[in-house]
């Protein structure tokens, strides 16, 4: 019926819907959200990992910490799987978790914040005191039509602190990547403080970067000191993310040793860039490496193709596809880079919904073919096409060599699968592992 009635109601009816619910809510919960210090954190991509790393430092720094992300929930130190798939939780449900949060002595909330969230009033009401942008990127123009109606949507959330519940001595804040391209557009944004973050210019700056195969470290230049960092995750991108996060917990007045102690604790994200290996006492010896990552969109997979670039590795075989009811033209964008970095391709089904798999499956081919290295893929040689996820994994782990590079991509730590049947039980980690240890149990 719910389901139903989301089809035919029009979007401004369900939007008032929305509007109501955030004010009642809010109202029966006690407001929860005035009663602690709320972190908002936004982007395209990195918004899960900058989270993590602001826990972490929080926690290490002694404090009381809840956290919503799209792969976890956590208060204080107890952590479980975020089973919704909902990076930000409807506005009821968002209120009474934050209620949990307060009940058990939280002083600090963070909030991975979506677009959608901002248009679907999910926020209202919610005081933010500082948030965080990553990046902003192609990315749900299914919903937002447009790419300027997205960026719009991300300036809401960065102005959700100068607009809400100011709590008493709680400075208004906003962090900005001074190196991303709509740095700009962001900048007028009105907030008490503003501190800008990034690799080429900003006032917190990550310098003499050493990117490693499973981690990188920098050294981080503030207006308070400079310290060297490690954090145990790989590539340029999740550098930007580790400063997204140390800016934040600057603006917090966290030192940088804890935050430098809090990063390096951070011993890795569920879903990005998982390292997935099979259990220890086992007939066959691995001898290639599989990863899993969140990465679904262009600028996602751009970035995790930088990252494993200069990897050492025999030949890289990428098992992927893209999401059904969703933006259709980043479909022969992601074959188009696919192609451009790998050198097996297996093309599949992530989340088809009402849509034909074959349908995206042959759209993402189209890409892959026009790509500069196209003429490279011959379709049942080192191009698949296989519709079955898990028999698209058995593929490429059962093609894998000595020095191969397996990574599956699109859906990281999600935990369920959405096809036109309906939502399946589905965890690419566990499913890999179930595949792997099958694979090496033989003689």
């Amino acid at each position: 019926m719910k389901s139903f009635l989301k089809k035919i109601l029009p979007e401004s009816v369900k939007l008032f819907y929305h509007k109501m619910m955030a004010d009642f809510s809010n109202l029966i919960y006690g407001y929860p959200s005035r009663k602690m210090i709320i972190i908002g954190v936004t982007g395209t991509n990195g918004k899960t990992t900058t989270c993590h790393f602001i826990y972490n430092i929080l926690k290490n720094a002694g404090c009381r910490v809840g956290m919503m992300t799209t792969t976890t929930l956590a208060i204080n130190q107890e952590k479980w799987v975020n089973k919704t798939r909902l990076t930000t939780f409807a506005a009821a449900k968002l209120n009474k978790f934050l209620k949990k949060m307060v009940e058990q002595g939280c002083e600090y909330a963070i909030l991975e914040t979506s677009s959608h969230a901002a248009i679907q009033y999910r926020t209202r009401g919610i005081a933010y005191d500082l948030c965080v942008i990553t990046n902003i990127t192609r990315e749900h123009l299914d919903y937002h039509k447009t790419f300027e109606e997205y960026k719009k949507a991300k300036r809401e959330i960065l102005e959700l602190p100068s607009k809400s519940f100011r709590k008493p001595h709680v400075p208004k804040q906003i962090v900005l990547n001074r190196d991303e391209a709509n740095y700009e557009y962001l900048s007028d944004i009105k907030a008490d403080r503003k501190f800008r973050y990034g690799i080429l210019r900003g006032d917190i700056i990550g310098e003499r970067i050493n990117y490693k195969t499973t981690s990188s470290d920098f050294l981080v230049k503030t207006p308070f000191g400079n310290k060297r960092i490690t954090i145990n995750l790989p590539g340029r991108f999740n550098v930007y993310n580790a400063l997204a996060a140390i800016t934040a917990t600057v603006a917090l007045a966290i030192d940088l040793e804890t935050i430098r102690l809090g990063l390096l604790r951070t011993l890795g994200v569920p879903g990005r860039m998982e390292k997935i290996s099979p259990q220890k006492k086992l007939k066959k010896k691995m001898d290639f490496n599989v990863i899993v990552d969140f990465a679904h969109t262009p600028d996602a997979f751009y970035q995790i193709f930088e990252t494993i670039r200069n990897v050492e590795k025999n030949r890289l075989i990428c098992v992927f596809g893209a999401a059904g009811e969703r933006d259709k033209t980043k479909r022969p964008l992601l074959g188009n880079l696919a192609s451009s970095h790998s050198q097996v391709i297996i093309i599949t089904s992530e989340d088809p919904r009402s849509e034909e798999p074959q349908t995206i499956i042959k759209e993402i081919k189209k890409g892959v073919l026009q790509g500069e290295k196209g003429k490279n893929f011959s379709e049942n040689e080192n191009l698949f096409l296989i519709e079955d996820r898990e028999s698209a994994i058995k593929k490429a782990l059962s093609l894998a060599q000595a020095g191969d590079l397996v990574m599956i991509l699109g859906k990281g730590a999600e935990q369920t699968q959405d096809l036109k049947s309906g939502k399946i039980k589905w965890d690419d980690r566990k499913i890999t592992r179930k595949l792997l240890n099958h694979l090496l149990s033989k003689k």
